[in-house]
């Protein structure tokens, strides 16, 4: 008897897998939305200590809008929201507005996690 090179895996494992991607792509998008809630409330009220904002103030509807489709499982909201946060922090790194490596650093942990939930609604979607 030979022995498989290859195991196969079960629907369900893929669909796990893909929800967790999914789960994990939305709730960072929530938790960036928070901070930038607390950082605009924050230097709002405190005279001595600026937070530096993850994302400005401008597009915290943008992300709630596209972090809620993404919690529904939308294909689309997913590909929006990695070309949306792609293209507008390729914007600001052209016109000079990055100033601190921490930020870069935390832009790319959002990029992961906003990659991997279009993933995860690709492979959802996927026919097994």
């Amino acid at each position: 008897m030979k022995k498989q090179k290859y195991a196969r895996t079960e629907p369900n494992a893929y669909r796990q897998h893909a929800e967790r991607q999914i789960r994990q792509g939305w709730q960072v998008g929530v938790g960036s939305m928070f901070y930038t809630l607390l950082a605009v409330t924050f230097n709002e009220y405190s005279s001595y200590i600026n937070l530096r904002y993850i994302q400005t103030p401008d597009e915290f509807l943008v992300i709630a809008v596209l972090s809620g489709l993404i919690f529904l499982k939308s294909h689309l909201g997913a590909l929006l929201m990695v070309v949306y946060f792609t293209v507008h922090k390729l914007i600001l790194l052209a016109s000079g507005r990055y100033h601190f490596a921490s930020v870069m650093v935390i832009d790319l942990f959002l990029a992961y996690f906003y990659m991997r939930a279009a993933r995860g609604t690709y492979l959802l979607r996927k026919p097994i």
